[in-house]
């Protein structure tokens, strides 16, 4: 049977969500098997950033208990990378988002209730 790694990553799939469909709950397990399309799931890495405690902390307590329920997900691993702000707070163009499609079509259906 033919093997898959899946490469998330979590700050582009949550503003697109958002974005798109307005919300962000996602079955993680779900979707990596959408994604896998039937081919045996050896791992799924989910990368992204905490923001710093110091600069938004209700915001951070809020990531850490999320990427401790990821880290539960089988085969799942998550990598946190270093938050680097930048025009903090957000201008408007950066809460636009500028890249829309990168779901590929599989993160509505992985949306709790919906399969």
């Amino acid at each position: 049977m033919a093997r898959v790694l899946v490469f998330i990553d979590g700050s582009n799939l949550y503003h697109s969500l958002r974005q798109a469909y307005k919300r962000t709950d996602v079955d993680f397990i779900k979707f990596c098997d959408r994604l896998a399309n039937g081919r045996d799931l050896v791992r799924a890495y989910y990368y992204n950033a905490a923001v710093n405690q110091q600069v938004e902390p209700q915001r951070y307590a809020d990531q850490l208990r999320f990427f401790d329920r990821l880290r539960r997900v089988p085969k799942f691993e998550v990598k946190l990378g270093t938050l680097v702000y930048r025009n903090f707070p957000p201008s408007a163009t950066l809460r636009e988002g500028h890249r829309r499609s990168t779901c590929n079509g599989h993160a509505n259906t992985c949306l709790p209730g919906e399969l």
